[in-house]
């Protein structure tokens, strides 16, 4: 006789609940994307510089290469793109429109708000700039072809760029920041609007340069008028006529936009962080404020800026 069969249901396998990660904070998001560019050895943006009359800030610079083919999609941003072809030879479409060839030791510069796009048409090399000026000269409207500034001093330069790029140290740092102003001054002196007459220079106020120094280095956080004049030694009237004898802005109103600018290039060298915490590293408490800002400013969002590097 068979044995009788156990009609009971199978029990079931109780799953066991996943585990739930805790949520990632997003200042420590920022922080660890910012020490992996520290650890390659980037530059800390934005960098300035002083050109003649002209307050010039390098918001990005990045040097890359490309298989035949290969490109950039099309862009538009609110900031100037230099462009120095090192290796390869490369075509732009400006505007949808015209077309322009770049070989080694060639340079374009685009303005801002010109729609372009880049395609490698040989593999090779690309240095890129982006960058942000002020100053009482109107700015250039339409691309431009600049001469190579230096012949092969520009060549041995963007050498020496990529070369330190791939050092490491706090020397490094400083040398790579040396090499990135002096590249800079060679392409400015070639570009007329940047090239004033020698009334149109104004001589540096000592109180202004003080203070510019000062708020370039303490723009996290929240720095005041009344701090900057702390810093400088004098008063805040006496401040604001160094301002005006400097023809810059008000003082209130400089620091706003050395924040928006610090701000902007932080959204661009840093897309994977929190649009919030960039706007509480300068002291943007409401992001709903910084947002605004920010699109008033610069023509886009935070998250727009992000996703499109400018």
């Amino acid at each position: 006789m068979k044995p009788e069969k156990d009609k009971r249901p199978p029990a079931k396998k109780l799953k066991r609940p996943a585990e739930r990660l805790p949520a990632e904070d997003p200042a420590r998001r920022l922080g660890t994307h910012r020490a992996y560019l520290e650890e390659d050895h980037d530059l800390v943006f934005p960098l300035h510089l002083r050109y003649l009359c002209h307050e010039v800030f390098v918001i990005n610079y990045t040097s890359s290469g490309r298989g035949r083919g290969g490109g950039v999609r099309l862009l538009s941003h609110p900031h100037f793109e230099l462009i120095a072809v090192k290796k390869g030879r490369v075509k732009y479409l400006l505007r949808g429109k015209r077309s322009i060839a770049l070989a080694p030791g060639d340079a374009l510069l685009i303005p801002p708000f010109v729609p372009h796009e880049r395609v490698h048409q040989s593999a090779g090399l690309v240095h890129s700039i982006l960058f942000l000026a002020e100053g009482p000269v109107a700015a250039p409207e339409a691309p431009q072809i600049l001469k190579t500034p230096g012949g092969k001093a520009l060549s041995s330069l963007l050498a020496l760029i990529d070369k330190e790029r791939r050092n490491s140290g706090e020397v490094s740092r400083e040398i790579l920041t040396h090499l990135t102003r002096a590249l800079m001054h060679l392409f400015l002196r070639e570009i007329p609007a940047f090239n004033g007459s020698p009334a149109t220079v104004v001589p540096r106020d000592p109180i202004f340069a003080a203070a510019a120094e000062h708020a370039h280095h303490h723009l996290r956080g929240s720095l005041s008028v009344a701090d900057l004049a702390r810093a400088c030694g004098v008063g805040e009237r006496q401040l604001a006529r160094a301002f005006a004898r400097n023809q810059a802005p008000p003082p209130h109103q400089y620091l706003l936009e050395r924040k928006l600018l610090s701000a902007y290039a932080e959204l661009i060298n840093f897309p994977q962080a929190s649009v919030r915490e960039v706007g509480r590293r300068f002291a943007f408490h409401d992001a709903n404020y910084f947002s605004k800002i920010i699109r008033r400013r610069f023509g886009r969002s935070p998250g727009a800026i992000q996703r499109s590097g400018g």
